[in-house]
Formats: structure tokens, C-alpha cells, sequence
């Protein structure tokens, strides 16, 4: 074979991560010198090769040189030992390797299609038992046929938690005060009322103080953005502190208010401050006046609230929604002391979701198996308590922006 660093019919890369991709030229080309060009002698079949050098890239990396941009030299490739059977067995294998590839390529199709099916598949089996969370709709959730990934339960416990269906309603709780001229998204209990998120408290949107003012900037208190807020609903060390002064020239937050990014990509983060903080203005704060902070959290991260987010904001490219929109975004409230029992119940839940993930298989098989128990639990205690307003169609997989792991952190 001859090998040519620039007149190339099999050309081979030779530099950087692509080093050892391979294809065969339908016409005569030139190329830089970061490919090596591989003429077959009489005798050779150019399909083979193309096939014994598909199967040395792995060995191509193992002999390049160099960190950052690695290198393969000609010098290197022409040394590879290079197994030449007669051509007609090259023809025969390259034939076979064509018709095991071309089955490959099916078996990857139906394996595409079954995990599509499987898919929707577990979608609806949620949505059907989020609309009647039941024990006759239990194997839904609980199929030996799929496995309903982790995040989709989350978000179906988020679900039936503000939809009122995840714990009893207890008669003896202390009414919600009424709230007249909110638009209801879906059917909730008869003793729940839909509130805008700004009838709950105060709605700020964050500042950054003059930048041009180093006093405002150095130690003191942590000044965040967008991107000290996960999509679990936490806080990352903040790149920057702010003065006193410069916590007085921005928007503060203190322990317990809610931080949601009302603008970009990552729009409809959120998490509950536990600490004062700066927060800058592509952030918008609700400190509550008497509702749990932590339910309002599971609310606002909710798959409702993140949709009415979306379609509430402006701006293709960038979604932004403004604070007096967002302050609009209805929230449905439970009495207080059923706000408490469906924190609880959501923590419950999403430790045995968590478990799900966690390595050794027995743990998973048992925080299965709790969570099928506490499932059963729940759904028991909801067929035997009276109907109230009826329920909603979950809208479950459509578009969630958060994961709702361990919802109740900031």
C-alpha cells in the first residue's frame, strides 16, 4: 500500500480526538496534513482495509503522541502489522462484515423503537395514575413490562402533591382564606384555594450594585446569579460578596424567601434561601407572609408553574418574564397544616425515588419495594376519603425545566 500525507483515496485521520477515523473517497481528493491517504497495491481490496483500519483506531489512539493535540505519524501507521488473506477471502469477509453490520443497524432500530414505545408507554401509565391515584391504578406506576424512570416519578409526586392527591384532606384544618378572581389551571380539593403567586407575600427582582463603587464589593455577604442556582434546587458557593453597602444597593433575600431565574435557558430554577443574600436582576424573590415556604417551593417547581412560566415569558431566543407576570402565576394553596403533611409526604417519597438510584441493586430493590408499600399507603387513604372537585389531566413529561430532586433543599 502506499501512503500518502496529501493525494489520498482512503483517507485516515491522523491528528486531535479524530484521530483513527477512516473513509473510503467516491472521487479523487486532496487533504491537509492532518490526514493520511492509504492507495491499495493490486490485490488489496480497499474494503477490507477500510475495515481492518475501522477496527485499529482504538490501537491508533494507544500509539499517537502528545497532550492537548495528539499526533499519529505516517511513519507509525505504515508500520502496522497489516493481516493480508487472499482476495477472494477478503472479498467474503468484507461481505459477511457487510451483512453482520446491516443486521447491527436493524437490531439498533428495534431496539430504538421499543425504547420510544416504552417510553410513551410509561408516560401514560403516569399520567393515567396521577389523574386517579388508586389501588386499582397502582400496577401503572408499578409495571413489570417498563421501568418508570426516576426524574418522571419526581415529577408525578410534584403533581399529585399540588393537585391535592398525595395526602388526606382533613376537615378539621383551618380554611384558606378565600380568594376571589384567580383562574384555576386544574381541579383542586374543595378546601384549597387558587391564590396569585403575589397575594403570598412580597415579589422583589434582584440588583447588582454599581460595579464602578469597589466599596460595594469584598467581604461580607454572597451575591448571586442565575448561576449559583442548581436545577435541584440548591445554591453553589457564590463567585462574588458584596459589603454591607453593597448589600444595601442591591435586592436582599433572607432565610426561607424563594429565588426563582426569570430569564435564559435555565429559567424557572428555583430554590428556598436559607441565608441573606444578594441576588442580581435576572432573579426574581416571593417572601411569604404566612404559607410554608418549603410547599410554596414544591408549587413553583411544579410542571404547571414551570409551563405557565414559559408562556407567560418574552423573547424567543431569551425567554424573560417579567415580575409582574410572574407575580400572577396562580398557586394552589392547601391549609397550612396540610401544607406541612405534604412536605412531609414529598420528602418520604423522593428519599425512596434517590434510593432508586443508588447503587448496590439490593437497596434499589428495597427502596422499591418501600415505595411501592408507601404508594400503596396513600392511594388507599385517597380512594377512601370523599371526592371533592374532581382531578385535572396531568400533563406528565411535557416540557418540565426542573428535576424535583430532594425538592425540599435550597
Amino acid at each position: 500500500m502506499r501512503y500518502d500525507r496529501h493525494l489520498s483515496q482512503h483517507p485516515d485521520a491522523t491528528d486531535g480526538a479524530t484521530i483513527g477515523k477512516v473513509a473510503i473517497l467516491a472521487e479523487p481528493a486532496v487533504t491537509n496534513q492532518a490526514v493520511c491517504g492509504c492507495t491499495p497495491f493490486e490485490g488489496v481490496s480497499n474494503r477490507y482495509l477500510f475495515n481492518y483500519l475501522v477496527s485499529q483506531r482504538a490501537a491508533f489512539h494507544e500509539a499517537s503522541e502528545g497532550g492537548a493535540q495528539p499526533n499519529l505519524s505516517k511513519v507509525k501507521i505504515v508500520a502496522f502489522p497489516f493481516p493480508l488473506p487472499p482476495l477472494a477471502e477478503q472479498k467474503r469477509i468484507v461481505a459477511k462484515v457487510d451483512e453482520l453490520m446491516a443486521l447491527c443497524d436493524r437490531l439498533e432500530a428495534q431496539q430504538r423503537e421499543r425504547e420510544t414505545r416504552h417510553a410513551a408507554l410509561a408516560r401514560a401509565s403516569l399520567a393515567r395514575f396521577a389523574d386517579a391515584p388508586t389501588p386499582a391504578t397502582l400496577p401503572f406506576l408499578f409495571h413489570p413490562s417498563y421501568a418508570i424512570p426516576p426524574a418522571d416519578l419526581r415529577k408525578s409526586i410534584l403533581t399529585l402533591a399540588v393537585q391535592g392527591k398525595l395526602v388526606p384532606q382533613d376537615p378539621n384544618d383551618e380554611p384558606v382564606e378565600t380568594d376571589s378572581g384567580c383562574e384555576a389551571p386544574f381541579d383542586i380539593p374543595s378546601n384549597w384555594q387558587w391564590k396569585p403567586l403575589g397575594r403570598l407575600g412580597l415579589c422583589r427582582t434582584g440588583k447588582t450594585p454599581p460595579t464602578g463603587d469597589p466599596t460595594n464589593y469584598g467581604l461580607g455577604f454572597p451575591f448571586i446569579g442565575p448561576g449559583q442556582i442548581t436545577l435541584s434546587g440548591r445554591f453553589t458557593a457564590s463567585e462574588k460578596s458584596i459589603t454591607r453597602q453593597g448589600f444595601e444597593n442591591s435586592t436582599e433575600a433572607k432565610a426561607g424567601d424563594i429565588l426563582m431565574v426569570c430569564i435564559g435557558g435555565s429559567i424557572g430554577k428555583a430554590a428556598i434561601c436559607r441565608e441573606p443574600i444578594g441576588f442580581n436582576q435576572q432573579i426574581n424573590s416571593l417572601r411569604l407572609q404566612r404559607d410554608l415556604p418549603t410547599f410554596v417551593y414544591l408549587a413553583v417547581t411544579a410542571d404547571y408553574f414551570q409551563e405557565q412560566v414559559l408562556a407567560n415569558a418574552s423573547g424567543s431566543a431569551t425567554p424573560i418574564i417579567n415580575k409582574g407576570k410572574w407575580e400572577l402565576i396562580p398557586i394552589p394553596l392547601p391549609p397550612l397544616a396540610e401544607q406541612r403533611r405534604i412536605v412531609a409526604k414529598v420528602e418520604q417519597l423522593m428519599a425512596l425515588v434517590d434510593a432508586l438510584e443508588t447503587p448496590p441493586a439490593a437497596s434499589r430493590a428495597t427502596a422499591a419495594n418501600l415505595l411501592f408499600a408507601v404508594v400503596t399507603e396513600l392511594t388507599s387513604a385517597s380512594a377512601a376519603r370523599p371526592s371533592t372537585n374532581g382531578a385535572a389531566s396531568s400533563q406528565l413529561g411535557a416540557t418540565p425545566q426542573v428535576t424535583g430532586r430532594k425538592q425540599n433543599e435550597g
